[in-house]
């Protein structure tokens, strides 16, 4: 599989990210082993989140599904996270940027995992199908 390439589309212009095959971590206009670039404003936005704390998590889905960012935020899917952080929910992701965020949130346990559920609680469960 060759390196992967994010785009984040919006009426303000785009940002994209590469991966690099071989990631030189000295590289100017590095970020998560590959280089951003396009809109600046864009650009430095998704720059400026990576480097960052906040926001926390980015709603990636409605009702409530939100895709957490890593501690080090150098992640392919905080790199996705963060684009879409920086379009404010307009625009549109590319199909590696979603692929990215699947797999990571795939890997990692979430709310809806809980052992806690209904049924746990002592509310019958519901008939089996045949």
């Amino acid at each position: 599989m060759g390196p992967t390439t994010i785009t984040f589309r919006t009426d303000r212009g785009v940002v994209a990210y590469s991966a690099l095959e071989r990631p030189q971590p000295d590289e100017p206009g590095g970020v998560a082993d590959g280089l951003l670039g396009g809109e600046p404003s864009l650009v430095a936005i998704v720059r400026e989140i990576l480097a960052g704390s906040l926001p926390k998590r980015v709603r990636v889905a409605e009702p409530n599904l939100d895709y957490v960012f890593t501690d080090s935020r150098d992640t392919l899917a905080d790199v996705a996270a963060a684009m879409l952080v920086a379009g404010n929910g307009r625009g549109r992701l590319s199909d590696a940027g979603w692929d990215a965020l699947d797999a990571a949130m795939a890997d990692r346990p979430g709310p809806d995992t809980d052992t806690d559920t209904d049924t746990d609680r002592g509310a019958p469960s519901p008939p089996a199908r045949r």
